[in-house]
């Protein structure tokens, strides 16, 4: 259990783009209250389980965690294909819900059966890992484990087998989006935890990432001991996004603390 976030160093976190967002996530929130620390976020927009165990690897082979780390990781949804092409990460979310998978990769390579086959497998070795670092950690997750996502359809042998064979995941808290939202299926309604803005192409975007006050609702919810630092600041960001109409404002914003954070991350492949 945490209980003095000030004692840490470094703090790391690891996830998809609940974690790191075009505005705050919950990750930023959780770095307030770690006033002594550098913060290193290692989430990849459109990442999914597979990634966030190589990049779980990776960091700690280049910084080298120690006592004084906090190391924060965020679960995602199964259904997400993961390749290091062109030099760089190419991650782009659900494949059944996104324009830059075609039909034909579709059909031949893709099964949400075996996605969540390889994100049970993945997340408790990425679990294990963790435990066995001489850091402090933080497990999280950010989509119910065995919840479709969008178009998805498990067969029930494999739903019910895994459930049965990875009961070790029943350990994980309580996903972000059901905190937030108790009749997940039954809400239209998440961008009103996000923001809405105007994209480049001039259509409205209502985003469904959890703001900043919606981010530290959850980790308060979990128990965490936070204080006035992380609430004053996911107050103060939420209400400044919530006055940024388009993108490039929301871009502008963060561009230099983003900056900042990809100079800290520099020596990791992306």
């Amino acid at each position: 259990m945490i209980t003095d976030f000030k004692k840490y160093n470094r703090i790391f976190a690891f996830g998809c783009s609940f974690t790191n967002h075009i505005y705050p996530t919950y990750a930023d929130v959780l770095a307030k209250e770690c006033t002594n620390a550098t913060f290193f976020n290692m989430g990849k927009a459109g990442g999914g389980n597979n990634l966030i165990c190589y990049r779980l690897v990776e960091a700690n082979q280049r910084y080298k965690f120690n006592s004084e780390d906090l190391v924060v990781v965020m679960w995602t949804s199964s259904s997400r294909d993961d390749r290091f092409v062109d030099n760089k990460w190419q991650c782009h979310g659900n494949v059944y819900n996104n324009d830059y998978y075609d039909e034909d990769f579709i059909s031949k390579y893709t099964d949400p059966n075996g996605y969540l086959i390889q994100s049970c497998a993945a997340i408790t070795l990425g679990i294990s890992f963790v435990k066995n670092l001489p850091s402090d950690s933080l497990i999280l997750n950010g989509w119910p484990l065995f919840g479709n996502e969008v178009k998805e359809i498990f067969d029930l042998k494999y739903l019910n087998d895994l459930k049965n064979a990875y009961n070790n995941l029943n350990e994980l808290p309580i996903s972000l989006y059901e905190y937030l939202f108790k009749d997940i299926r039954n809400t239209n309604n998440w961008y009103l935890r996000g923001a809405t803005y105007m994209h480049h192409d001039g259509t409205m975007v209502k985003d469904a990432h959890p703001n900043p006050l919606a981010g530290y609702e959850y980790l308060k919810g979990l128990g965490l001991p936070l204080t006035d630092l992380s609430y004053d600041y996911a107050v103060h960001e939420t209400e400044a996004l919530k006055n940024c109409k388009t993108i490039t404002e929301i871009l502008e914003r963060y561009d230099t603390y983003k900056l900042e954070n990809t100079l800290a991350i520099k020596p990791m492949f992306f």
